[in-house]
């Protein structure tokens, strides 16, 4: 949500008007997103392997459901951050 929300209105007015779309805009705030979440993924995934965190064996399947899981929630809680901030300007909007 952070970065849905780093520039002022009067900045947001004027990217949307030399991208020419509002979803060209919010397709780069995703993609900014997704930057910040490899590196969040990674460290999340092999830092309990680095560690020895596991008290078994860590089997083939269980790594790939642990990172099928991180990017699901990961994308997921992009979606969410995305619809409570849209929720949060069209407050601001009509108010």
């Amino acid at each position: 949500m952070t970065i849905f929300t780093l520039e002022e209105e009067s900045e947001k007015h004027i990217l949307m008007t030399q991208l020419g779309r509002k979803i060209k805009f919010l397709v780069g705030k995703w993609m900014a997103c997704l930057v910040f979440m490899v590196p969040l993924l990674l460290f999340a995934f092999f830092f309990p392997i680095v560690t020895d965190s596991f008290k078994g064996n860590l089997s083939i399947e269980s790594s790939v459901f642990a990172i099928y899981s991180h990017i699901a929630f990961s994308v997921f809680d992009i979606i969410l951050g995305t619809l409570f901030t849209a929720a949060i300007v069209a407050m601001k909007k009509y108010a």
